[in-house]
């Protein structure tokens, strides 16, 4: 691994200005330039050191067919192909989930597209409904609100990430 062998900033570069898959799935300069400001600053502890509680048990693929929630699945159309195909098995595999691609979105389509991703996860939290309310209720404005509220605070996020971990 470069960060281990060569320093945090040589495998930052490598990764996100590199010969592969998941740097030229970014599109955007601003992206780029915040995804490498970022790496610098971040430990690169998990790569560093070896964690012995890696693996999932049992296997969350078999569990997709549990889930029992309103799921949005969001891809891009410039994302890795290997995130387009987990994208896709978890559409198939959870009940009623619901798949999005941002249109000239690469693999961080917050970033790339944060207007567009926005708009796709509050279109999606506004049709939420809590058990027992009517059909004009929705549990979205307080969540939209929070999410904004929240948004002016955040450098490099877009601020659904914040509505994203109050669902």
């Amino acid at each position: 691994m470069i960060v281990k062998n060569r320093g945090v900033k040589e495998g930052t570069d490598s990764l996100w200005m590199g010969n592969n898959p998941l740097s030229k799935a970014v599109l955007s300069t601003t992206t780029r330039e915040a995804l490498l400001k970022m790496g610098y600053e971040y430990s690169w502890w998990r790569y560093l050191y070896t964690n012995k509680r890696e693996q999932v048990f049992p296997m969350a693929i078999e569990k997709l067919n549990e889930i029992r929630i309103p799921t949005l699945i969001v891809t891009a159309e410039y994302d890795l192909a290997l995130c387009k195909n987990v994208a896709d098995i978890m559409a198939k595999k959870i009940p009623d989930a619901k798949l999005v691609s941002i249109k000239g979105a690469g693999h961080i389509m917050n970033m790339d597209k944060p207007k567009e991703f926005n708009k796709r996860i509050f279109k999606f939290i506004r049709q939420l409904k809590l058990p027992g309310q009517t059909a004009n209720e929705s549990i979205a404005l307080p969540l939209m609100m929070e999410a904004r509220r929240q948004q002016s605070q955040l450098s490099y996020w877009s601020g659904m990430q914040s509505v994203v971990q109050l669902l």
